[in-house]
């Protein structure tokens, strides 16, 4: 039997559909190849999908923070190192470092994960993240958790989003990747032309179902290069997302 590994290593190369218009990786793509290698990770550990399915659990992610100081262009390699940092109350921390094949680090990231009951869609504590712990890797890359984003009082509202069958992941809810990719239509397409995000922190408030509304919501522009931007269900008025991009 192979050992397992404390960190986990994926390679990847920025496919077409991964790249934005200004040719490279987008911050979807790169939330979607962090999500595969930390979904990697946990099988490997054994707290991946198939262990969870069997005990009606889904792991969800609660907070993300990312900095990037350099996005690779489309068809170039990157790596992505993934370990989990351990677990508080009901909250599991796991950390990712983005590099080049030679090694130089060219992202860091940080994460919160809850484990929802997959029938009631409520928190429920797993006394397993006490085995969860014996593969702590106590490194922070970023020197703590991603932090709580606000909204602030006033917002300028740039569309809605009806939930359709393409949002939704194995879950039935919309997959994490996926609200990134709706948070990114606040800008136009020459933004991403023009400048590279350089930070994007989101935190995962409530889960949304095919069918629902949601209102986008973005702070004004004056703030720039730091913009937050949100999404509210029109059913319950109840925010779905937040998040904050600061551009360079």
């Amino acid at each position: 039997m192979n050992e397992l590994k404390r960190i986990w290593t994926d390679s990847y190369r920025v496919n077409w559909s991964d790249s934005d218009a200004g040719g490279r990786l987008s911050l979807p793509g790169l939330f979607g190849t962090m999500q595969e290698t930390a979904w990697h990770h946990a099988n490997h550990i054994g707290f991946g999908f198939e262990s969870f399915t069997e005990n009606k659990q889904v792991w969800v992610l609660v907070r993300l923070l990312v900095k990037m100081s350099y996005f690779p262009r489309w068809e170039e390699p990157f790596l992505i190192d993934t370990w989990p940092r351990g677990s508080e109350g009901l909250t599991a921390y796991r950390e990712f470092r983005i590099h080049k094949p030679d090694g130089t680090t060219i992202g860091l990231a940080t994460s919160s994960w809850m484990i929802l009951d997959a029938e009631t869609r409520r928190p429920r504590k797993d006394e397993r993240l006490k085995e969860f712990n014996t593969w702590v890797n106590l490194e922070q890359t970023l020197g703590g958790e991603a932090p709580r984003i606000f909204m602030p009082e006033h917002t300028e509202s740039f569309g809605f989003h009806k939930v359709r069958a393409s949002d939704v992941d194995q879950h039935g809810h919309v997959n994490n990747a996926n609200y990134v990719r709706i948070a990114m239509d606040a800008f136009p397409v020459q933004q991403f032309r023009d400048a590279e995000p350089s930070e994007f922190c989101i935190n995962y408030l409530a889960e949304a179902f095919e069918g629902d509304e949601i209102e986008l919501l973005c702070s004004s522009a004056e703030g720039f290069p730091v913009i937050k931007i949100g999404g509210r269900r029109l059913a319950d008025q109840k925010l779905i997302f937040t998040s904050e991009i600061v551009w360079r």
